[in-house]
């Protein structure tokens, strides 16, 4: 049988006791790294903490900006609809007290002129009427290029659909404006629109040729 000499035994005993040194060594090691670990994660923690927080002042302010729009476009809408009705008041006046479109003389000016039909409703601005003839005019506060043709066509089939009466009347169209481009006039000339302008405190007319639909 072997045996172990005392040289030997030094020697384990050494060796025991660089393993144990190298042991706390790593021990030492890992503490070390968890506690960077702990570190980090506190910072990622606060830079969590303020992303929330700068989330939710943009959610905030964005709310706040949605509602500052909103409040916006109502005053807007409302402006809008005050110019809309000034426009309606002054070019519906004016004709009630000329009952002239076109060199054509009308006996009668509805203004507002509704009605509905099985659930289905329409609005015309003004409507001029004489024994044979009918004026319809829309009033804008500005009138975009297109909408001459929207009454060759739209604002036609509506009246002719919803008023019977007048299925044998000539029917003449206008449109009023406060400001519109020359293209608009252009367009007129196209269907044969009438166009009227305020000018000052009466009514320009161009000399647009009008059509009888």
């Amino acid at each position: 049988m072997e045996t172990t000499s005392f040289e030997d035994i030094k020697q384990i005993l050494r060796e025991v006791a660089e393993m144990q040194k190298e042991t706390r060594l790593n021990f030492k090691e890992l503490f070390e790294a968890q506690k960077e670990t702990d570190r980090m994660f506190k910072e990622l923690f606060e830079a969590q903490k303020e992303t929330d927080r700068m989330f939710k002042e943009t959610r905030l302010n964005f709310k706040e900006l949605e509602q500052n729009i909103d409040k916006l476009c109502k005053q807007v809408g409302n402006v809008d609809t005050n110019i809309g009705y000034a426009a309606e008041t002054y070019f519906q006046t004016a004709l009630d007290k000329s009952l002239t479109f076109g060199n054509i003389h009308f006996d009668q000016v509805f203004p507002n002129l509704k009605t509905s039909h099985k659930g289905v409703s329409c609005e015309f601005d003004i409507v001029m009427v004489n024994h044979e003839a009918v004026a319809i005019i829309e009033v804008k506060h500005r009138i975009h290029p297109s909408f001459p043709e929207e009454m060759a066509t739209r604002k036609v089939a509506q009246f002719r659909a919803f008023f019977p009466l007048y299925k044998n009347h000539a029917l003449y169209l206008g449109v009023a404006g406060l400001s519109m481009d020359g293209i608009v006039v252009e367009n007129a000339r196209n269907f044969g629109v009438g166009i009227l302008k305020q000018d000052g405190d009466t009514i320009e007319s161009f000399d647009v040729p009008l059509k009888a639909y």
